[in-house]
């Protein structure tokens, strides 16, 4: 993390995360589909023929063709959008590629390489190749099914030619609508899925893989939806039939927790129907054997957590306890260059590049060179003066200053030379901490005197220790420190820079029997419970319950252990544009309505009081 690394998106995947040692809650889900998925060969009976060489010819001057390329666009979205979510696999077919990967002479399958096609869809093009249509004309003699999209192209191989009209009298022609195409292609559906009131959903993406005699099927939402609630307004879980061609007996992998069980499914000649209760964070993984359908378990232990009725409330506030240190973030200072005057407050990153500006080094941005392509001789032959000042309410014991690069930086503290003496490091090996004296009550400054030149990082410092923080837009204010808090967002109650992991200690009372917890409001990347000291698992999606199991009468200890994330501390919390998407150095360096000085934190905690079920 050190210098930009810390800004270069996505973060990094280790040590410096808090949850790092609770990755493998969705890697192991990962690795347990890989397995699954890349057997065998996909199933798919769909060819769409890519119309990327119509778009080209549109390409022209903006007032002449854009509107004619927005429909082809349009056009193209709308068709891959109805196939996949209309739960109809397909892939595309490359008109450059086909000569080399299909022979001259089609069969009743397309074949485009190692895959066969039922079928073969021609979206409203403007041009074909005449060798995709040689192969189009021979699988239509042969007794394939071609299915054209709106008016067929009038040119081939980008001349006029009534070709392909003249093919197209001999196939389906539809126009361009979603109806029209589901319909078209029902007949090569190998998967269905529909709700309880027999509407087909429209957020489920799904795999098929043949592997030897059985097939593997993979399931999942395409959307993170907010879940569907009951009428008293919690997550629940919505039943849904899968309805699979051919008779085949179902094996559920659940890919979460790596359990296997077989499931319900009855079916006919025609096909197999499989019942699942899901949540809109699941997925399905089942494994289908060539036989009729055995009786199974169908998922009975989550159907008993559906079935208890009475909810208490956990009260807060609770005790809590913090995983490290709280942080008081120091990114704005007053500054000096080269001795020269102080200057008024201003935020570090622009100090810096304030200072590179005056002096012609390149600026620290997206486009810095990497560190390996900067000389080494660098001279260092400028000075850089940063005057931190802070507001106490307490006195503060043993506290720690975290800094880049402490070993050439002059600390002072209050007038008082603070020896470089390294005693450990913050969330990232290359922030390291120096061990500062007692502070008391009341107005403070940390002077920092950094040597400077082209490839000096210049960052925010930490102070930490025990104590609280308070955030009043810009301003900021060391308070007691956080022993207990309520549920909700935990910057507003002194951690606004805390990005660590917290523990809730909850007490909860049974009447002797099984205990569900639901926690279903949390900002956090997981939660993880204990129950008198003993795990009981981990909660991140939705319906959010964890089965408690038996729990004697009597006063138990619960311990929600909310994972934090770095953002509050490492973020770029002074970028107040709310659409803004591409997170790289720059994110931090924003001006005008997208920059802010006061202080744009995310909000942290489990936000709603938890829920024991019983």
């Amino acid at each position: 993390m050190e210098g930009e690394a810390k800004r270069d998106f996505p973060a990094s995947i280790g040590y410096q995360s808090p949850w790092y040692r609770e990755f493998r809650l969705i890697e192991d889900y990962f690795s347990r589909l890989n397995t699954a998925l890349t057997r065998g060969k996909s199933r798919v009976r769909i060819g769409v023929v890519h119309p990327i060489e119509s778009h080209w010819l549109c390409c022209g001057p903006i007032d002449q063709t854009f509107l004619e390329r927005e429909e082809l666009e349009d056009n193209f979205n709308n068709i891959v959008k109805w196939l996949i979510f209309g739960l109809l696999d397909f892939d595309f077919i490359s008109e450059s590629l086909l000569p080399t990967l299909c022979p001259s002479s089609v069969s009743k399958t397309f074949t485009v390489g190692a895959m066969e096609y039922d079928m073969i869809v021609v979206p409203g093009c403007r041009t074909l190749r005449a060798t995709t249509v040689e192969r189009l004309e021979s699988f239509v003699q042969s007794g394939g099914h071609v299915v054209f999209m709106g008016e067929p192209a009038h040119l081939l191989d980008a001349k006029a030619s009534d070709r392909v009209r003249e093919l197209a009298r001999q196939c389906v022609v539809i126009p361009v609508s979603k109806s029209s195409l589901l319909t078209s292609l029902d007949e090569f559906r190998d998967v269905d899925i529909r709700l309880e009131n027999g509407e087909r959903p429209d957020n489920f993406l799904y795999q098929m893989r043949c592997d030897g005699d059985g097939r593997w099927l993979f399931i999942c939402h395409s959307e993170d939806k907010r879940p569907r609630e009951d009428s008293a307004g919690y997550p629940f879980m919505e039943t849904i039939e899968i309805r699979i061609s051919g008779v085949w007996n179902p094996t559920l992998y659940n890919a979460m927790n790596g359990n296997i069980c077989t499931c319900s499914a009855v079916s006919d000649q025609n096909d197999t129907r499989v019942a699942c209760e899901i949540s809109i964070h699941d997925s399905i993984l089942l494994h289908l054997e060539p036989s009729v359908p055995s009786c199974g378990t169908d998922n009975v232990e989550r159907a008993e957590l559906d079935r208890i009725q009475e909810s208490i409330e956990i009260m807060d506030p609770v005790a809590i306890t913090l995983s490290e240190p709280n942080a008081l973030l120091l990114d704005m200072a007053e500054y000096s260059f080269d001795g020269g005057e102080w200057e008024s407050e201003e935020e570090i990153l622009r100090i810096d590049q304030l200072f590179r500006e005056k002096l012609g080094y390149l600026l620290r941005t997206d486009a810095i060179p990497q560190p390996w392509v900067n000389p080494s001789t660098d001279s260092h032959s400028h000075q850089l003066a940063l005057r931190f000042t802070f507001h106490s309410n307490v006195d503060l014991k043993s506290p720690f200053l975290a800094l880049e690069n402490p070993e050439a930086t002059q600390i002072m503290m209050n007038g008082v030379c603070i020896p470089s003496k390294v005693t450990g490091w913050y969330v990232d090996e290359s922030i390291k901490t120096i061990a500062l004296p007692d502070i008391s009550a009341g107005k403070s400054e940390i002077v920092l005197t950094i040597p400077f030149g082209p490839t000096t990082n210049v960052e925010w410092c930490y102070l930490l220790g025990d104590f609280g923080v308070r955030v009043d837009g810009r301003l900021k204010r060391i308070i007691d420190p956080v022993r207990t808090i309520s549920f909700g967002d935990w910057t507003v109650q002194g951690l606004p820079f805390y990005t660590g992991n917290l523990v809730y200690h909850c007490a909860i009372t049974s009447q002797g029997g099984r205990l569900i917890l639901e926690a279903t409001n949390f900002t956090n990347p997981l939660l993880s419970v204990s129950l008198n000291d003993t795990e009981k698992g981990k909660i991140a999606f939705a319906p959010f319950k964890l089965d408690l199991g038996y729990v004697e009468e009597g006063v138990h200890t619960l311990e929600i252990t909310a994972y934090g994330h770095r953002f509050n501390a490492f973020g770029c919390v002074h970028n107040s544009d709310p659409d803004f998407r591409w997170f790289g150095p720059n994110a931090w360096r924003t001006s005008g309505y997208s920059w802010s000085y006061q202080y744009q934190l995310k909000p942290m905690g489990v936000m709603t009081s938890p829920r024991i079920l019983r």
